[in-house]
């Protein structure tokens, strides 16, 4: 993966991102690699898609210190049949990106807002 962003190619690193946190020292930040993060709707159906309870919650502070460490990071999500608008509005509360360096409430904003 370094060899590849050295030479400039862009890597998305997909991750259920379980061991992300445990795993973060092992990369380095580049404009050319970024971390894409499987999340399976919100939380209660996320944790029951993959069958545990707390995985969405780790998946959610995995990228809140992947984007503190200056790491780019992506979501791949899936939305169901049975979803809503609401359900896909408030899934797609996830912080804009910013200017690098900027860290004003980009992590408050990462939390999913509760419906109305």
């Amino acid at each position: 993966m370094r060899q590849l962003v050295a030479k400039r190619k862009y890597v998305f690193l997909c991750t259920n991102a379980m061991l992300l946190r445990k795993k973060i020292e092992k990369f380095t930040p580049s404009p050319y690699f970024a971390f894409a993060v499987h999340i399976d709707g919100l939380r209660e159906r996320h944790d029951e898609s993959v069958a545990k309870e707390g995985v969405f919650d780790e998946a959610v502070a995995a990228i809140k210190e992947a984007k503190e460490r200056g790491f780019r990071v992506t979501t791949n999500s899936t939305f169901f049949n049975t979803d809503t608008p609401p359900d896909h509005h408030r899934g797609a509360q996830l912080p804009q990106r910013r200017p690098q360096g900027r860290r004003d409430d980009d992590l408050a904003r990462l939390r999913l807002r509760k419906g109305p």
